[in-house]
């Protein structure tokens, strides 16, 4: 398939747009990224919850920080990004 065939929406029968395309692979790596860092934070909880060894809860406290911290700056971007597609800047002179 060419770039530049139709795609046709597999749910509507319609034409998809190369926008709506876009929005979708945004949409698919966005997901993607949150679930990633949002899934070890829970995994990193509940061994946490679990661990009964004080040097091993350490080492897990530490993991979910991290995992946080990623998770925060993951929407940070977003929010970022969000920002600059809805504001309309002046065209450069």
């Amino acid at each position: 398939m060419g770039d530049d065939a139709i795609q046709i929406d597999r749910a509507t029968g319609l034409p998809v747009s190369s926008v709506d395309l876009v929005k979708r692979r945004i949409f698919n790596v966005v997901r993607h990224e949150l679930r990633t860092p949002s899934t070890t934070v829970r995994g990193l909880a509940e061994a946490v919850a679990a661990a009964t060894d004080e040097e091993e809860r350490s080492v897990l406290l530490a993991g979910l920080v991290r995992a946080g911290r990623r998770l925060e700056g993951l929407v940070e971007e977003l929010a970022l990004a969000s920002w600059v597609a809805t504001t309309r800047l002046p065209a450069p002179r």
